[in-house]
């Protein structure tokens, strides 16, 4: 369950997820066919609201909510 923070960063940040799924088949050419009977779209909504519970923002090293995000998206 996100609290309301988080679940105003993921709504922030759901446009980054056709990105990293395009930059991620044309990265992974091998894994064209894979992805197109894959759900990678759910998937990457799913890493984006986990990513929400663990990103810090007050860290002092912390990285901007979308680059964070696309890296937890493309892992």
């Amino acid at each position: 369950m996100l609290d309301d923070k988080q679940q105003k960063l993921v709504e922030d940040s759901l446009h980054i997820v056709p990105k990293v799924i395009t930059a991620f088949v044309k990265k992974y050419a091998c894994l064209r066919e894979v992805a197109r009977c894959c759900d990678l779209e759910s998937a990457a909504y799913l890493a984006l609201c986990t990513a929400a519970r663990t990103y810090d923002p007050d860290r002092p090293d912390a990285a901007a909510p979308t680059t964070y995000f696309y890296r937890a998206i493309h892992n």
